[in-house]
């Protein structure tokens, strides 16, 4: 079963205790997916079992006479009648705060869908209207969340990017068993995130010993084809054959194996020695060089 179909189906058990609250989500769900009738009916249509049963619920809630149609293809056509459902066509937005959330989650089990989060954070509700796609951004708006809009395919799609704005408007909604695995899979997304960063920090580093390693190697060489390793002062001369010993050491790692040990700056200042040495840029220093 997909996360939204999952999501949906937990929202379709969420029935409130406050008249108010049952009266705005059935608002919300007439507004976003019902239509009037001549005779005095109200009709959701529905391709969800447990969006259907809440329907029902939330009409009987309101004493309405209700029948369920099956249209084929999975789908409902819930109908309720009863004698003032006026303000069922009130496109104000609810004020207080419970209604406001009830009012959302009537109107994602119409209209709204979710995409796993492991593929990422994306909450979407598809209107059939502009003029609903307003309603909907009121509400929204109202409980301090920002929702962007674009078009497609004719329809007017509202949506939600920001991970903490769809957690907060799931907990709104009654959707707690899918805020938890938002959040946990978010905690996994940032731990896998975290390892990442560590593994390629790491990598870096690796990189870039091995390839100072080489340069060095490289100098010590020429120096030893040049005038041999034993033409070197004893402090030169024991890193350098350390170094051709230990190619991958790090220099604190290097500074460590010699004896007496060395500290990593002091390997380092006789490694640059070395290279200067190497490049011709300090030609007679050899005979000045003392042990440090």
């Amino acid at each position: 079963m997909s996360f939204a179909r999952e999501l949906r189906r937990e929202l379709a058990g969420v029935l409130p205790d406050r008249p108010c609250c049952r009266r705005a989500e059935l608002r919300a769900m007439v507004l976003m997916q019902g239509e009037f009738s001549e005779d005095g009916r109200v009709c959701i249509q529905t391709r969800q079992a447990a969006v259907a049963r809440k329907t029902v619920r939330l009409l009987r809630s309101e004493a309405a006479a209700v029948e369920v149609r099956h249209l084929g293809r999975r789908r409902c056509l819930v109908c309720g009648r009863w004698q003032n459902f006026a303000g069922l066509r009130d496109r104000r937005a609810p004020s207080a705060d419970c209604c406001r959330g009830a009012w959302l989650r009537g109107a994602f089990l119409c209209r709204g869908s979710m995409a796993d989060p492991v593929r990422g954070h994306h909450l979407e509700f598809s209107l059939e209207t502009d003029a609903d796609a307003a309603d909907l951004r009121r509400v929204l708006q109202a409980a301090g969340l920002r929702a962007g809009q674009v078009e497609r395919r004719g329809r007017a799609l509202v949506y939600l990017k920001d991970a903490d704005e769809i957690g907060e408007l799931l907990g709104m909604m009654g959707g707690h068993a899918a805020l938890l695995l938002l959040e946990s899979r978010r905690v996994a997304k940032d731990v896998r995130s975290s390892v990442n960063r560590l593994v390629n920090c790491d990598t870096a580093n690796v990189a870039k010993t091995v390839n100072a390693s080489l340069r060095q190697i490289a100098a010590i060489r020429r120096l030893s084809m040049k005038i041999g390793l034993d033409g070197l002062p004893p402090a030169l001369a024991v890193v350098a054959r350390a170094r051709l010993d230990h190619p991958y050491a790090s220099l604190e790692e290097l500074g460590a194996r010699l004896s007496p040990p060395l500290s990593k700056s002091g390997v380092q200042y006789r490694m640059e020695r070395l290279l200067r040495m190497a490049e011709g840029e300090s030609s007679g220093e050899k005979n000045t060089v003392t042990d440090r």
